[in-house]
């Protein structure tokens, strides 16, 4: 596609509706988004969807976080990783040939490498998320929404391949959302931990300060150039409220790589090589 796509109002979709949200409430799609801080890092006040108390919102430095600890405050979001399949290759598109690319470098500094060209996130983001309680009372996680803010034709830029070969994967729930579509929706899919088949479960979860969730995210872009961010529905002590998650105070931004030139490091030699899949 060409240009800027037409989009609808920004899709709360979660991945198990709840029942019954009221008209005003941040689960109905036609709901304003006027009661969420951009990136604050504490909550704003706001009208409860249960009618118990104010609803809550925030984000923060590479997640979320929500003011307060005990009854009725919001759960810590942290992002732990922005590719949970590591060492599997991870791609970034960079708007520059092969030969102003310097090596890249290992796992731990690849983002800020890519980020340093400019670089985006191509064709998938595999995104990890952390969720904790900040007591021993437990706060229910019901559902985990994506809001794109703009899709916009896919970057003509050139993909890198950081690093060959796949890890034996990991244990939390695994969810998938295919961001080129009109309203996105996070849906559970089936993980792995070794040989051993993680089922799909859905929303909703409950955490602690001692109970944690784990959540790996596929959000694929193909066609477009995505950017957005993640929505999670809590309720805890009769307050409920929308917490936003965020890349350090701004979108993410994923796009599609298809018949992009791509590269990967040092096959035959040391230096960028074009990458043939399969």
């Amino acid at each position: 596609p060409e240009g800027d796509a037409p989009l609808a109002p920004p899709d709360r979709t979660p991945a198990t509706p709840p029942s019954s949200p009221s008209p005003g409430s941040p689960s109905s799609p036609g709901a304003s988004p006027s009661s969420l801080s951009s990136s604050s890092g504490t909550p704003s006040a706001g009208s409860s969807e249960s009618g118990g108390g104010p609803a809550s919102s925030g984000s923060g430095g590479g997640g979320a976080e929500g003011g307060g600890t005990g009854l009725g405050a919001p759960p810590a979001v942290t992002i732990s990783s922005y590719n949970w399949d590591e060492p599997c290759g991870q791609f970034y598109l960079l708007d520059r040939g092969p030969k102003g690319v310097s090596p890249p470098p290992p796992p731990q500094d690849r983002r800020a490498w890519a980020e340093s060209y400019g670089g985006v996130d191509a064709g998938n983001m595999l995104l990890q998320l952390t969720v904790q309680g900040t007591s021993r009372e437990a706060v229910v996680l019901k559902g985990l929404y994506v809001r794109v803010l703009s899709r916009k034709a896919p970057l003509p830029w050139s993909a890198y391949l950081m690093g060959n070969g796949c890890g034996s994967g990991i244990a939390p729930q695994t969810f998938a959302s295919d961001l080129d579509t009109r309203h996105p929706i996070i849906t559970p899919v089936p993980g792995t931990q070794g040989d051993r088949s993680i089922p799909a479960r859905p929303f909703p979860f409950k955490v602690t300060s001692e109970d944690v969730e784990v959540f790996n995210l596929d959000m694929k872009a193909v066609g477009y150039d995505v950017t957005w961010y993640l929505e999670l529905r809590w309720s805890s002590g009769g307050r409920e409220g929308m917490l936003r998650i965020d890349d350090h105070g701004k979108p993410f931004r994923t796009s599609g790589m298809r018949g992009r030139p791509a590269y990967t490091y040092g096959n035959d030699e040391v230096k960028w090589e074009p990458y043939e899949s399969g």
